[in-house]
């Protein structure tokens, strides 16, 4: 069964898709400054003791800042955390990227060094999490730690099977149902809650007349995952690492590609590297960070407090 518990309220297709009418401003819970890196205009907030660990939160596919509001509060008590729309998301510039995972990691890293961030720790969701783990092995000298919250691209997929899924998200893109796609995305994600999915999606910068902005950045950010995964360099990062996954995951097409669940692999590909911490919410899906949020803060608050080892380097 997908969903953990039966529906029992109808179809909210007032709610049905993520983009708002253009002119609609969506009030972000904390203030969005920008800053310019690599002529594109980044939209972040910036919120607790700058004195402290340094937290930047990565959302996933299209998602954005406002998937961390039932986290940033507690966690800003005892760090800095600055969460970011990454580009062709939110208020971030939306364009003709490559939107691949190097695109995506590079930005990350060149915001890293323009804001001279020190004792970093990437919190990273679903594509975030490939993004930094990425963004880790690339400039390992950037990156303190990483929390992997539901990690993407540690799929262990055949060329077949990614070439399905991509030709898969190209006719939903050119059909024009990229909105009802993320719609339905986060649905799952939230284990069929309505009240979580349409909480989330009513928080989303998007807008109707981007329609086919936001298709390229779906398409081609879903290439970029299937195309580039992390499955032969997570076991190669130095850095101390905590793995956060919901044992109701459902949103990963490979439980239902290898009659396997996400769950299941994770502890597989992940449980045995030395430097990987993985852990499980136990009634959370794929946004266990707003759905199980008291259970999910407290696991970084404890991550956060104890001194993880990094991997020796051979």
């Amino acid at each position: 069964m997908l969903r953990s518990s039966p529906i029992t309220e109808p179809y909210n297709r007032e709610l049905s898709l993520c983009a708002k009418e253009p002119g609609v401003v969506v009030n972000y819970k904390y203030r969005v400054k920008t800053v310019n890196i690599n002529e594109i205009e980044l939209a972040f907030t910036d919120t607790g003791r700058p004195k402290n660990k340094t937290l930047i939160f990565l959302h996933g596919i299209g998602s954005g800042i406002p998937v961390w509001d039932n986290n940033i509060d507690e966690l800003s008590k005892t760090s800095r955390c600055i969460a970011i729309d990454l580009p062709g998301h939110g208020y971030s510039k939306k364009s003709d990227f490559t939107y691949s995972m190097d695109f995506y990691a590079g930005i990350l890293n060149s915001f890293i060094s323009t804001l001279q961030l020190k004792n970093v720790v990437v919190v990273g969701h679903s594509m975030g999490a490939q993004i930094a783990v990425i963004a880790a092995f690339l400039k390992p000298e950037l990156i303190k730690n990483l929390v992997l919250v539901s990690p993407a691209g540690i799929e262990p997929y055949f060329f077949h099977e990614r070439s399905y899924l991509a030709n898969l998200m190209c006719a939903i893109s050119y059909s024009g149902l990229s909105f009802v796609n993320n719609r339905l995305t986060f649905l799952i994600g939230c284990c069929y809650n309505h009240a979580y999915s349409d909480e989330l999606i009513s928080k989303l910068a998007f807008y109707k007349n981007e329609g086919e902005k936001f298709s390229n950045m779906l398409l081609k950010s879903t290439h970029g995952m299937l195309f580039e995964p992390v499955t032969d360099i997570i076991n190669k990062i130095q850095q101390p690492c905590l793995v956060l996954i919901g044992e109701k995951d459902k949103v990963s097409p490979y439980n239902y590609l290898r009659y396997e669940s996400y769950t299941t692999l994770i502890d597989k590909v992940l449980g045995n590297i030395s430097n990987i911490k993985v852990i499980r919410l136990k009634d959370a899906g794929h946004f266990l960070m707003y759905q199980d949020a008291a259970l999910f803060n407290t696991e970084i608050l404890k991550y956060l407090s104890t001194k993880p080892h990094s991997k020796n380097k051979e």
